[in-house]
């Protein structure tokens, strides 16, 4: 997704220069159209040719250069008085640092770094909303709750902090509705969309239905790349979506073991305990997202955070 992005932001920028000169070009036609104006403008290419071709032979092109500088006097006039602005004939670019090309000398041009990040998010599929790990506030919970929401939060300020290099890049949220799983997984994928890594955000339902798309048209694998590829995927909800006789397990299995032997990270939230999550998925899909030596697993036991323990 991060790579179509910034495909689409390059396009658009050569489509705008190619307006942009096209624009120009109409327009010299026009004023072309004005005798006095094309006798200018022929004497200006003429004495450009001389003063080019006198620098070519290292010699003084000190008094065509005058010429030059009186003739650009006289073209201004004779468009002034056609009521045409000399700096309409200049491209006029959005950024003039890298001329609308997007590229500087070291990569990318921050014109277009800089819509990343907000770009990235959109596209994530993550539903819009203001949480983040800055202005996350447990100051309200009592001790023992906000004990470990800040032991959490903190956990995962460091992993977004290091990522990609992690010891467990794969996270299991699991514990009953309300306890803020979903929360902590939307301040994760911004923090990584600031960074510019490619994140996706999906429910289990949405990725459900996408599995029935692909596995019913296999022409187009884009249903499954967008899940397949990102550096960083939420899978939200795991137990809530229906199983689908050779849909479900076959490609949610499919997804993990491909994401777990590319190193890409994933972070699954689910109202299921352990025993919930192996009786509906079976031991293939549970040990790939309760692996401990690349997952961590957060246990929601009880019904409020008191009760929450990490391990």
């Amino acid at each position: 997704m991060k790579s179509k992005i910034i495909r689409d932001l390059l396009e658009e920028k050569s489509a705008r220069l190619k307006r942009e000169k096209l624009r120009i070009g109409i327009l010299k036609e026009k004023a072309l159209e004005n005798e006095a104006f094309r006798s200018l403008n022929a004497q200006k290419n003429i004495l450009e040719m001389e003063i080019s071709l006198l620098k070519f032979n290292n010699k003084n092109s000190e008094d065509k250069e005058k010429e030059l500088d009186k003739l650009n006097r006289d073209i201004k006039t004779q468009l002034d008085k056609m009521g045409i602005a000399p700096s309409s004939f200049e491209i006029k670019y959005q950024c003039a640092a890298c001329r609308d090309t997007g590229y500087r000398e070291n990569g990318l041009c921050s014109c277009i770094t800089s819509k990343l990040s907000d770009l990235i998010i959109k596209s994530s599929g993550m539903p819009e909303n203001s949480f983040s790990f800055e202005n996350s506030d447990f100051s309200s919970l009592p001790s023992a709750e906000r004990e470990f929401m800040e032991k959490l939060y903190s956990r995962f300020q460091k992993y977004c902090e290091s990522f990609p290099n992690i010891k467990y890049p794969n996270a299991l949220l699991a514990g009953f509705s309300g306890t803020g799983k979903t929360v902590l997984t939307f301040c994760i994928t911004k923090k990584l969309a600031e960074r510019k890594f490619d994140v996706k955000y999906t429910t289990a339902f949405a990725l459900n239905n996408a599995f029935l798309k692909y596995h019913t048209d296999f022409a187009k694998t884009e249903n499954l790349d967008g899940y397949l590829n990102p550096d960083f995927l939420v899978i939200d909800d795991l137990g809530t979506e229906p199983v689908l006789k050779n849909v479900t397990l076959e490609y949610l299995y499919l997804i993990l073991n491909e994401r777990l032997t590319s190193n890409k990270a994933t972070v699954i939230t689910t109202n299921l305990d352990l025993n919930g999550i192996i009786n509906r998925y079976g031991e293939r899909i549970y040990s790939r997202i309760t692996n401990k030596s690349n997952t961590f697993v957060c246990r929601f036991t009880g019904a409020d955070l008191r009760k929450l323990q990490l391990n």
